[in-house]
């Protein structure tokens, strides 16, 4: 049963922007073709990656290995397209989101990676307070692609943070228990971190905010 929600769990933030997109189509009186076909395209594309992250993620957590994807990817593109893709989101929750990665190209399986920083930042979203910033950082540091996700929330305590990457652990008790924990979808960060040659770690302090450092090679060697 856990592992059933914690799939459930991965796919509830496109959900939430196809949703999102959706009334702003439905809602709007007046809308340009441009603003138009701009979020009929992420509709589209967030349910096609509903489609086929669900079949990665079933893969990965049953069997242990999906069949991955790699492709070099732009990072300050692909970035740019997760802030595009999670604005609704933050905009719902009255929340500042500041994604941008520096130029430059990495192996990666495009799915998992943005599912990587989807459940980062669904968890900073669930430590913060209304008005809070959200910033996802990438850049690069000679072979290494490093990754940063800082929030402005509640923190998790030191004596946490060692577990948090458990599998389905959840510290809902300290990061929000109305919103059912932040721990869940941590395991399945670290396992898609590592699928890229990477680590991951956390630094936080209570009631300042929690940021999440990973250095990652890319997830195929550059011959």
């Amino acid at each position: 049963a856990e592992r059933i929600a914690d799939i459930a769990h991965q796919l509830k933030t496109p959900l939430t922007s196809i949703l999102g997109f959706s009334d702003l189509l439905q809602i709007k009186k007046e809308i340009s073709d441009e603003s138009r076909i701009e979020y009929a395209g992420i509709i589209k594309e967030e349910a096609s990656r509903m489609r086929t992250l669900s079949g990665k993620l079933m893969e990965l957590i049953t069997v242990g290995e999906a069949k991955l994807e790699w492709q070099q990817e732009d990072m300050a593109k692909l970035f740019a397209e997760i802030g595009t893709s999670l604005k609704v989101v933050a905009d719902k929750h009255n929340i500042s989101l500041y994604c941008e990665s520096e130029e430059g190209m990495l192996w990666v399986d495009r799915e998992l990676f943005k599912s990587l920083l989807y459940n980062l930042v669904d968890n900073a979203m669930k430590a913060s307070q209304e008005g809070g910033l959200i910033q996802v950082l990438g850049q690069f540091e000679e072979e290494l692609f490093c990754i940063q996700v800082i929030d402005e929330g509640i923190g998790i305590p030191k004596e946490e943070i060692d577990k948090i990457t458990q599998a389905f652990y959840m510290v809902d008790k300290v990061r929000g228990r109305a919103n059912g924990g932040a721990g869940l979808g941590l395991a399945l960060c670290a396992e898609i971190v590592s699928t890229h040659r990477g680590v991951m770690r956390f630094e936080s302090q209570l009631g300042e905010g929690t940021c999440v450092f990973i250095r990652m090679k890319g997830g195929k060697a550059i011959a």
